[in-house]
């Protein structure tokens, strides 16, 4: 395992794990919670929904045992396409030649070495001549030379190798897909049910894909859960603040992006996703094969370590495993890793932010009709201020602040509702705590913002802190606090 001096501290990058054989049952779950973990990812492109129900309850049942919050993230199909069969099984691999022509059709029979099964009336009718269709993981391109009724005819431009199911992109073309999907709509009456804090949409292509599933979902229940705009497709890139604007958080999905984008192309586009998800407070996830090489092996490449690093200085919210925690030997190990790796990572950037810093003596109690995010961010900056502690039931201020990454101080997010604990629970540096008061006046909540960062073991002695109280507590709208909440400085 990684050495790390600041073992056992609190990290403020979040930890997504995919659930499956290799961590469903309660031991393992345990384990991952213990070293790290803040949400669970439930992928309904597998698995029986009764095994999902399964899943998430044993989830749930484990981190109220434990005293954690972890939230939950159910992760629909989309519109996920694939070829048909071929004549010779599923098992024979056909050997294509590069400039050969190959054809794709409505034709249920068996397919050849110059014919297969399309399955999608919708991507029949949206390709046109110059398309580039990518099969199998991008290893063989097609491109469309004709069009006619019912079927195209690609030339072959790179990759010799196609059987059968094999899953297949269109990089450039917008398709007509009715969204939901209708497995999507039946794993929706499903997940209703399950009151789950995120459902994240796949191959989202405009905004409206987003409002769709949120609409429907929404006719199904009242939980108040939230929605992950998955950036897959270059079409998604260019319609990126749109869709922003619309989701409630966005993953940067870079197993089927790096497909459909040149390569190159995908460091700069990942931080442009990030960066733009901030800028309008979202909480972003940066996905796929971080610690690859884990699903098989006790220890990480070194380019996965430094893959990781890159994500948290770039001010990803969250790092996401996939494969390596559903099916892999060492789940465990690898939300260790993810976590020692954020806690030094993390370290290094507040030291850098604390060279540039302010005088708290310039600050008493702020005036909230300041810019809110700006003015957390300026304080944060100056080394004797070491948490930040929000009162705010909904979550919008905590948002904000978290958004604009205050020096990495940890942020205590104090709300009554436990589902708003779990869905604040994806943004970067928060420590979600729920709790009732009886009694919500300021004097009572400041006195109570010592106690939390003490008990956290956030602060010593002669600390300052930055609280927040919202507009749902008494004393906040007065002559003097007209906006969103209030904002002051306690010393410990």
């Amino acid at each position: 395992m990684l050495n790390s001096k600041n073992h056992g501290e609190i990290k403020n990058t979040k930890i997504i794990a995919t659930i499956g054989p290799a961590t469903r049952t309660t031991e393992a779950l345990e384990k991952l919670m213990i070293a790290g973990l803040n949400m669970t990812r439930h992928n309904f492109s597998h698995d029986e929904l009764e095994t999902h129900k399964t899943n998430i309850e044993t989830v749930r049942a484990t981190a109220s045992r434990i005293n954690k919050i972890v939230g939950v993230m159910c992760d629909l199909q989309g519109p996920k396409h694939r070829i048909g069969d071929f004549e010779k099984g599923s098992e024979y691999v056909y050997k294509l030649e590069l400039g050969q022509d190959f054809t794709l059709d409505n034709n249920p029979q068996l397919g050849d070495e110059t014919r297969v099964y399309l399955p999608h009336p919708d991507v029949l009718e949206s390709l046109k001549v110059g398309d580039s269709i990518l099969v199998n993981d991008g290893k063989v391109e097609l491109k469309v030379k004709e069009k006619s009724k019912g079927k195209v005819i690609t030339t072959v431009i790179r990759g010799k190798e196609v059987w059968s199911k094999r899953a297949f992109n269109i990089p450039n073309t917008v398709l007509n897909t009715e969204m939901p999907t209708e497995k999507d709509k039946k794993d929706l009456d499903f997940i209703a049910k399950l009151n789950p804090d995120y459902i994240a949409v796949s191959f989202v292509q405009t905004p409206s894909d987003i409002k769709a599933y949120r609409d429907y979902l929404s006719s199904k229940t009242d939980h108040p859960f939230k929605v992950i705009a998955k950036i897959e497709k270059p079409i998604a890139v260019q319609n990126l603040k749109a869709i922003i604007d619309e989701a409630d958080a966005i993953m940067v999905a870079r197993g089927d992006l790096g497909v459909e984008m040149p390569l190159e192309d995908l460091p700069a586009t990942t931080l442009k996703i990030i960066k733009m998800s901030r800028s309008q407070f979202k909480p972003v996830i940066v996905a796929t094969q971080m610690l690859e090489s884990m699903i098989d092996n006790a220890f990480p490449f070194r380019s996965e370590i430094s893959d990781i690093g890159s994500a948290i200085y770039n001010d990803t919210d969250a790092i996401m495993l996939s494969a390596e925690s559903s099916i892999g030997k060492y789940p465990t190990e690898c939300v260790e890793i993810m976590s020692k790796i954020a806690v030094n990572v993390e370290n290094d950037i507040r030291y850098y932010r604390h060279k540039r810093s302010v005088s708290v003596s310039e600050f008493g109690e702020i005036s909230p009709d300041r810019a809110f995010g700006s003015i957390t961010k300026m304080i944060s900056q100056h080394p004797e201020i070491k948490a930040i502690v929000s009162f705010s039931n909904e979550g919008q201020s905590a948002s904000q602040i978290a958004s604009r990454r205050p020096s990495e101080l940890k942020i205590i997010v104090v709300s009554d509702s436990q589902t708003v604990s779990q869905q604040l629970g994806l943004f970067r540096g928060v420590i979600p705590v729920v709790e009732t008061y009886a009694n919500r006046n300021v004097s009572t909540l400041l006195g109570r913002a010592k106690d939390l960062a003490l008990e956290n073991g956030l602060v010593h002695t002669g600390d300052w802190i930055l609280v927040s109280i919202g507009m749902g507590f008494e004393g906040v709208k007065t002559e003097q606090h007209k906006a969103s909440s209030l904002i002051t400085l306690l010393q410990i």
